[in-house]
C-alpha cells in the first residue's frame, strides 16, 4: 500500500515505522432520536439506551470515556460499526449514539437530532500513513497526498 487513511483518538499514539500526517480533527457528537424529550442533561443521556460500535472502535472509546467520566456504564442495546446503520437505529428510537461531524455532514438524518447538552465526546483524528524511504512516497502517492491535504484544509473542523 502506498497510502493508508486511518482514524485514531487524539490521545492514541499513531503507528510507528511509517510517516504519519494528521489531516483533520473530526469532532464526535451525541445524536438522539428526535422523538425523545429534550432532556439533554448528562445524567439523563448517559442513563438511557445506547447504540455503539464494538470495543476497540474509536466511537466506542469516545462513549466509554464519557461514561467513565460520569462514573457509569452505558446501557448498550445494539452494536454496529457502520454509521449509516447506527443513525437508522437512532432514527427508529432505539437509543442514542456517538457519531462524527463528517457523518452528520454527509449522511441523511431522519428522525435524529444532535444533542445540545453538555456531553463532549471529543474527536477523532483522520490521518494518512505511508512508508518512509528514498523513493517513498512515489509520484502518484505524492499527488494523492497533496489532494488529501488540500481537501482536509478545506474541510477541517477547528
Amino acid at each position: 500500500l502506498d497510502l493508508v487513511i486511518l482514524e485514531r483518538r487524539p490521545d492514541a499514539a499513531p503507528p510507528r515505522g511509517v510517516v504519519v500526517e494528521d489531516l483533520l480533527r473530526d469532532a464526535y457528537r451525541v445524536v438522539v432520536p428526535a422523538s425523545w424529550p429534550v432532556q439533554d442533561d448528562a445524567e439523563t443521556l448517559l442513563g438511557g439506551r445506547w447504540i455503539a460500535g464494538h470495543e476497540g472502535t474509536p466511537a466506542r472509546a469516545a462513549l466509554d470515556a464519557l461514561a467513565a467520566t460520569a462514573g457509569t456504564t452505558p446501557d448498550i442495546r445494539h452494536l454496529c460499526d457502520e454509521f449509516t446503520s447506527m443513525l437508522a437505529l437512532v432514527g427508529a428510537g432505539l437509543g442514542a449514539a456517538v457519531v462524527t461531524d463528517l457523518v452528520l455532514d454527509f449522511l441523511p438524518l431522519t428522525n435524529v437530532r444532535v444533542s445540545a447538552g453538555p456531553l463532549d465526546p471529543g474527536a477523532r483524528i483522520i490521518y494518512v500513513a505511508h512508508r518512509r524511504g528514498r523513493a517513498e512516497p512515489g509520484a502518484a502517492a505524492t499527488a494523492t497526498l497533496e489532494a488529501l491535504r488540500a481537501h482536509a484544509a478545506w474541510n477541517n473542523v477547528p
